[in-house]
């Protein structure tokens, strides 16, 4: 867990400016085998309506899930910070940084 732990305080506090497609690859290696130790919880299996539901949002088989994210949209920059926005910029890699700063510039932001 301390390698974990190690590993998303790393993926906080790194930009995605100009990342090979090896570190990309690596990192994708590494994130496919925790979750490999997870359960992913499908949302198509609740009934129609609202549902509530208690568990890590990063674990749902979801289209979308709803952050209240910084302005910046680029996640926390806190290493190992357990707020919803690390987890959620941590778990899918530095790819989804990288497309969220990639977005915003092109809104002007």
């Amino acid at each position: 867990m301390a390698k974990e732990g190690l590993f998303r305080a790393l993926q906080n506090v790194t930009m995605p400016y100009d990342l090979s497609d090896e570190f990309y690859e690596r990192q994708d290696r590494v994130l496919r085998e925790m979750l490999s130790r997870k359960h992913i919880t499908d949302v198509s299996r609740f009934d129609d309506g609202i549902t509530l539901f208690k568990g890590d949002i990063t674990l749902l088989k979801a289209d979308a899930i709803v952050n209240a994210g910084n302005s910046k949209m680029l996640g926390c920059f806190v290493p190992g910070h357990h707020c919803i926005d690390n987890a959620i910029h941590s778990f899918p890699g530095l790819q989804l940084r990288r497309d969220m700063m990639q977005g915003m510039a092109a809104l002007g932001e």
